[in-house]
């Protein structure tokens, strides 16, 4: 933790004051650079690349099932895969298959849990827009129905592309676009099979006809730091990142500061600030923290002092969270720190202050 203690100057020595001019001078230029962090945070390089279903070993039952992926491109992840507790697995050697897909549509197969899914997950530098699925698959009679569905961090059910009805490949193409530090999970969905015991498969690429996902990668060389200063104005789906005083990381913040910035969630996502480090003079430079895009919306939290962390503050659903930074005109401490995520999961029934210690002079947590 840092301490810093500004000179002082006696009105009548000169000298002093000339000092200390040029001292908030270069402050004011300090504090001009860091405010830029926000508009020059940001160099990405955008590629396209597309992953597939590698070949693998057989699948039997009830084992579960190992997906092996092309090496994905840096920055995003792909996790197993899985069927839902409504499919009947099966064990074949070139692909994930089950059983029960009869249902008359995509929501019927919904409603039973009868599918296939996978997550793809952005690191907290990373976004990805998702751009088609191929879904090589065999059916082992009739015909059948195929539907691919998605859910972007935990929101809802939503249709990508349209129906396909071959019963050897189907694409699947639209555009989702996946925020830094979230997840998107695929529900590949057969329905309409002539019987509950008619198999489908999501084929791999043992058959030299692999499955596919096409995205497209934005990597940034850096996180986005968010700089507390008047100049950020209002934020909107900020779901990464980091949160700074106005000195930023490593740096003291500055006395006398006036700062408001608001930050707004998604639709349909919570937004979840976690900090890493809380460290003001109590009592004298306070962090207020309101519930919606203003200060004139109701007041959530009053922070100051050196908080225990890490600590978490979260907004309503879809909703703002607006800080507001007050500091006086003599010592300055480490700040904060904090990083931003984005959720569609709630925060726990307990807020911050069921666990804080006193954050205001007269002892009180609002």
């Amino acid at each position: 933790m840092r301490l810093i203690l500004k000179n002082t100057f006696f009105p009548n020595d000169a000298v002093n004051r000339n000092q200390s001019l040029y001292q908030s001078f270069s402050l004011e230029k300090k504090r001009l650079a860091l405010s830029l962090l926000f508009i020059i945070y940001f160099i990405a390089k955008s590629f396209s690349q597309t992953v597939t279903v590698a070949g693998g070993g057989a699948i039997t039952c009830p084992q579960v099932p190992t997906a092996i992926w092309t090496t994905p491109p840096s920055g995003v992840s792909f996790s197993n895969w899985s069927r839902g507790a409504g499919v009947t697995c099966v064990s074949v050697t070139n692909g994930l298959a089950g059983q029960g897909f009869n249902g008359v549509n995509a929501a019927a197969s919904i409603a039973s849990n009868a599918y296939f899914n996978v997550t793809i997950s952005a690191d907290a530098t990373t976004t990805f827009t998702l751009n088609s699925v191929i879904w090589a698959t065999q059916v082992s009679a009739g015909t059948a129905n195929f539907d691919v569905y998605y859910s972007n961090n935990g929101g809802s059910l939503t249709a990508f592309g349209t129906t396909g009805t071959s019963t050897t490949s189907n694409t699947f193409t639209g555009a989702v676009n996946v925020a830094a530090g979230t997840s998107i999970t695929l529900y590949l969905i057969p329905s309409g099979t002539t019987a509950s015991t008619t198999t489908v498969r999501w084929l791999n690429n043992t058959g030299g006809n692999p499955s596919s996902i096409n995205i497209t990668v934005n990597s940034s060389t850096a996180a986005t730091n968010y700089i507390m200063t008047n100049g950020l104005g209002t934020i909107l789906n900020s779901c990464g990142g980091n949160f700074y005083d106005s000195g930023g990381s490593g740096t003291s913040y500055f006395n006398n500061e006036n700062d408001t910035v608001t930050f707004c969630a998604p639709a349909g996502q919570y937004l979840y600030f976690n900090f890493s480090q809380f460290y003001t003079e109590q009592g004298f430079d306070t962090l207020y923290v309101y519930n919606g895009p203003s200060v004139a919306s109701p007041l959530f939290y009053i922070l100051s002092g050196n908080l225990s962390a890490p600590f978490v503050i979260s907004s309503s659903l879809g909703g703002c969270i607006t800080f507001r930074f007050k500091s006086d005109g003599s010592f300055s401490y480490a700040g904060w720190a904090a990083a931003i995520t984005c959720s569609a999961t709630p925060p726990p029934s307990n807020d911050y202050c069921s666990t804080a210690q006193p954050t205001t002079p007269d002892g009180t947590c609002i």
